[in-house]
């Protein structure tokens, strides 16, 4: 009842501020848009306090950050992940026994009686306070299952119903905006300069071979420039080189970091013949640990003004086929 009280506040809630601060401790002011139907974030506005600006919607994320002004097909990230996250699956899991937990309580942060929500998912927790007297969502963080030593993504600072400034929410490309497109053919990452040229003459195997084991390098030599060359796709993703020089901070976490690769084996087609699988065994060390793994590189290879060149568009931590222990 108290989850169903809560999804019907939110319709009421025209828009939200929050404080975010994620794992890698940016702080992040953040807005959004309610849509009084659904209680739901619709558009997003995101600014960094190291720099750069996302508003986000449900068909286009917009940015500026670091020199670089582009609008993206797609969205850079959900609209109100924890909010609309939170909604969705509480209402999914309220009556899946062990799912969920709701707890009343007197909060010494608050100075009020709250009800915090505990819901489980497959890798993280998602916690809530709920105030009492508004039903609103006051404070989100989230607990990392598989990784308990990790830092929270958490809010500093929720509020409701501010007054912002007429067009807060729009935005204009103007002429320099660079335009991304949801698939690769159209990115601004085909140009030529990105990835690696080849020709008729040259073996496929050794031209993804070759990118393959390049790319892994630049990841363990921390070679930013090299990365963006080799995998233009993080600029789209990223936006910015600030964005794409934490890469390593997630992989630390996440995936754990490359130490040294130790064999390129032979590239297999990857869902289209465009697009070839190259897998690799490297060791990493992860929390201290090392060990060996065979993970993936996913390299595309395309046709410019009759200039042949590949990227990689994709790294798989681990493979499917990995029998390492």
């Amino acid at each position: 009842y108290a989850i169903e009280q809560t999804a019907e506040a939110m319709k009421k809630a025209h828009n939200v501020h929050g404080i975010f601060i994620d794992r890698q401790g940016r702080r992040i002011n953040a807005w959004g848009q309610i849509n009084p139907d659904t209680g739901m974030i619709t558009i997003m506005r995101l600014e960094y306090e190291d720099g750069g600006l996302y508003i986000i919607t449900k068909d286009q994320t917009y940015f500026e950050d670091d020199g670089l002004v582009a609008v993206k097909e797609g969205q850079y990230m959900k609209c109100g992940l924890l909010f609309n996250d939170f909604i969705s699956e509480a209402a999914q899991k309220m009556h899946d026994q062990g799912m969920m937990k709701t707890e009343k309580q007197y909060s010494e942060e608050f100075q009020c009686e709250v009800i915090c929500v505990d819901i489980k998912q497959p890798q993280v927790h998602l916690q809530a306070i709920v105030d009492i007297e508004t039903k609103l969502p006051i404070k989100f963080s989230i607990p990392w299952v598989s990784y308990p030593n990790e830092p929270l993504d958490y809010t500093e600072l929720i509020e409701y119903n501010l007054d912002l400034p007429p067009g807060f929410f729009e935005f204009e490309t103007g002429p320099d905006a660079i335009v991304i497109g949801s698939h690769l053919d159209n990115q601004f990452a085909n140009d030529p300069n990105f990835g690696i040229a080849y020709d008729d003459n040259e073996d496929l195997q050794q031209v993804c071979k070759k990118l393959a084991a390049e790319y892994l390098q630049a990841r363990i030599d921390g070679n930013i420039e090299k990365i963006k060359q080799f995998h233009p796709i993080y600029i789209s993703r990223y936006g910015s080189s600030k964005m794409i020089e934490k890469m390593d901070i997630l992989d630390r976490h996440q995936n754990g970091s490359i130490v040294e690769v130790l064999s390129i084996e032979d590239a297999y087609e990857y869902k289209d013949p465009q697009r070839m699988q190259v897998p690799c065994r490297i060791i990493k060390e992860c929390t201290g640990k090392q060990e060996e793994v065979l993970v993936g590189v996913c390299v595309y290879l395309r046709e410019k003004n009759g200039q042949k060149s590949a990227v990689v568009v994709g790294y798989f931590p681990r493979l499917q086929n990995d029998t390492t222990k």
